[in-house]
Order: C-alpha cells, then sequence, then structure tokens
C-alpha cells in the first residue's frame, strides 16, 4: 500500500489497473494441471525419452513442443494444456513401449502419463477465448477501452459456454462461470467503465440503459477525479465537462468516428 501511494504521489498522471486482468478471472483444476506439468517436466529434462516422445510425434506430423507451465499465469497454463493435448498420441504410443514400462540399458523407465483427457479438454474450452484476448492486448498501442472490450467479449463467450453432461465436470463448470462473473465485477473500476465511453465507436453504447451503462453525469464524475488526479485547475475542469457534453452528442469536431479510437483522438489534438 505504501509503495502505491509514493508511486501515485511521484508519477500523479499514471493510472493504475492490473497488468493481465485476464489472469485473475479463471479458476483452474490443480490436480489435472499438476499431472500435465510432471509429464512435461519428465519428458523435457530426459534426452533420451525427450527425443523418443519427439521423434514419434514428428511421425505423426506434430512439430510443436509441450510448453513449460507458469503458476503465475494461466496463459502458460493454457498453452500447456493444449500442447499435451496435442500430444495425447504419442504420449500413449511411447509410455506403452515395453522398454518405457521398465529400466533397460539403465534409462530410467517412463512415469505413467496418465491425464483426465476429459477434464483437461474442459479446461481448454472455457479459458481458451481468455489466452486469444491476452494475444489481441499485446500490443503498445492497447488502450484501456480495448482491454474493457476483450473483457465485454470474453464474458459473452463464457455466458454462450454449454455443458456437455457426458464429458463435462459440473461443478468445474458452474465453479468457472461463478468465478469469471464475480472478477469480471471486481476488475471493472470506474476508470475501466469510463474507456468505452471514450471510444469513438461506443460512446452511445457506454451510456444506454439496453447495455446496462452508465450514465453521462457518472462519465463526467470519473473524469473529473481524473482531472484532479492529474492536478488540473478549475478553469481546465469546466472546459472539460463542455467538451464532454459536446461529445456526448456528436457535436462539432467530435462527430463521426474511427474503429481505431487513439488515432481517432489524437487527430483531434
Amino acid at each position: 500500500a505504501f509503495r502505491q501511494t509514493f508511486f501515485q504521489e511521484s508519477y500523479f498522471w499514471v493510472l493504475l489497473k492490473h497488468p493481465h486482468w485476464q489472469d485473475m478471472l479463471i479458476p483452474t483444476d490443480e490436480q489435472i494441471m499438476s499431472k500435465s506439468t510432471r509429464i512435461v517436466n519428465f519428458f523435457n529434462s530426459s534426452h533420451y525419452w525427450g527425443g523418443q516422445l519427439n521423434g514419434e510425434a514428428k511421425k505423426q506430423g506434430i512439430n510443436r513442443k509441450m510448453k513449460q507451465n507458469c503458476k503465475s499465469r494461466f496463459y502458460a497454463l493454457v498453452l500447456q494444456s493444449m500442447s499435451v493435448l496435442a500430444y495425447r498420441s504419442p504420449l500413449s504410443h511411447t509410455c506403452l513401449r515395453p522398454d518405457a514400462q521398465k529400466r533397460t540399458n539403465n534409462q530410467t523407465p517412463v512415469a505413467p502419463a496418465v491425464v483426465a483427457t476429459k477434464l483437461l479438454n474442459q479446461l481448454v474450452k472455457t479459458v481458451k477465448f481468455m489466452v486469444d484476448a491476452i494475444g489481441n492486448l499485446e500490443s503498445r498501442d492497447t488502450t484501456l477501452a480495448d482491454c474493457v472490450l476483450e473483457l465485454i467479449r470474453c464474458a459473452r463467450q463464457m455466458s454462450q459456454l454449454q455443458l456437455d453432461a457426458e464429458d463435462d465436470n459440473t461443478g468445474f463448470w458452474m465453479h468457472t462461470k461463478s468465478v469469471f462473473d464475480h472478477r469480471f465485477h471486481a476488475t471493472n473500476t470506474d476508470f475501466h467503465s469510463l474507456s468505452p465511453f471514450l471510444h469513438p465507436m461506443c460512446c452511445k453504447l457506454a451510456v444506454t440503459d439496453a447495455s446496462k451503462g452508465r450514465p453521462f453525469e457518472f462519465m463526467v464524475k470519473t473524469a473529473l477525479t481524473i482531472a484532479k488526479q492529474w492536478r488540473w485547475g478549475e478553469h481546465k475542469a469546466k472546459l472539460l465537462i463542455d467538451d464532454l457534453k459536446a461529445y456526448n452528442l456528436c457535436r462539432t469536431l467530435f462527430a463521426g468516428g474511427h474503429a481505431d479510437g487513439l488515432a481517432w483522438w489524437e487527430r483531434l489534438a
């Protein structure tokens, strides 16, 4: 808390936000991920068996390698899950070899590479679109509005996820949706709510009742909060209010719009 306060006072123009809000949104199955990690670690650390597995994978047209996991980022977690799923057949062929079952020529036998494929499939299906969102936002030109629009897209896809009664774990499915919904609202701060309003293509959507948007007065209040943090004077604050009113009504220079919100605002500068 002290460091954050010191940072905000020293660099008051910086609006703090979570650097990877997607990483906070999805729960995972620790048991399944632990098994996947053990499999990847074993084959990646074994020169012999890693080579045997990669050779079997190439025979089946698989050129990618299994990914390492990073516990602090489900982005890496999902990439690992996808790589293990892609290696299902090579893993089965390699682990069923006689010399993989017991020590042969002083080679360590392969630990049983048994993964609950159905649950791994469900995990990937549940969070793959979040990984896509991270990829879409990995740019120096990404704005907070871009992040919020991706977050909304993810919420829409999460709401449309269908439960496969035969293959999916119902408890995990319900827990995932519950956690996503809770953290979605926790992540969506006032600054996040303001940002779509400041995107010229989303201005009206952000303040309409149909989309459960915030009222225009809320946008003004939040903008003034930022102006205060940036130490604007009363005169500039009043000009800001006037410009926001004109922008909300699409008047004068604020008429029109562009898909690239940042470029549109830079053109007006």
